[in-house]
């Protein structure tokens, strides 16, 4: 999800002169979810900063004639009303609904209804207790393959061992 919508962006951005935040919320107008992680944006903010000057520069001498660019900005203009009227209708949201808080999209995050998790003993001795009535088969209780400091590779670099070729 994260890197389609990145994608689109900077796709927009390319061809428009919208910054990376107004394409984002071009491409959430006409999508339902449209969130790209701190990663993704932060590659948004560095191709606005370093790249898109010269990405514009290579589509134009590309395709010179650019006949769709206009419509192509005159849509975007048209999908940045839409985004708005939908914020203040409360359809959609900026993924920074307030915890707890209801989210139009379901996306941002709510009060947590799962209880948290008890941990259990870890190790062979929470192992060997069982603590969830289950009990380790003797097989895996045997320690002479470690003890002798052999110990079967699952790789192909290690089927020397099976071989005795290395």
């Amino acid at each position: 999800m994260s890197r389609s919508v990145t994608v689109a962006v900077a796709y927009i951005m390319s061809v428009t002169p919208l910054t990376w935040r107004e394409a984002l919320k071009v491409v959430r107008a006409g999508r339902a979810v449209a969130n790209p992680n701190m990663g993704f944006q932060r590659q948004l903010q560095d191709f606005e900063t370093y790249k898109l000057v010269e990405e514009r520069r290579r589509l134009k001498e590309r395709y010179p004639s650019l006949a769709l660019a206009d419509s192509d900005l005159a849509e975007c203009r048209v999908m940045l009303d839409s985004y708005q009227d939908m914020l203040k209708q409360k359809t959609i949201c900026e993924g920074k609904c307030a915890m707890g808080r209801q989210c139009p999209t379901g996306v941002c995050r709510t009060g947590s209804k799962r209880q948290p998790r008890t941990r259990r003993p870890s190790g062979a001795a929470g192992a060997e207790a069982g603590s969830a009535g289950l009990k380790r088969s003797p097989s895996t209780l045997s320690t002479t393959s470690t003890a002798s400091g052999y110990r079967p590779r699952s790789s192909p670099a290690g089927l020397y061992s099976y071989t005795g070729r290395k």
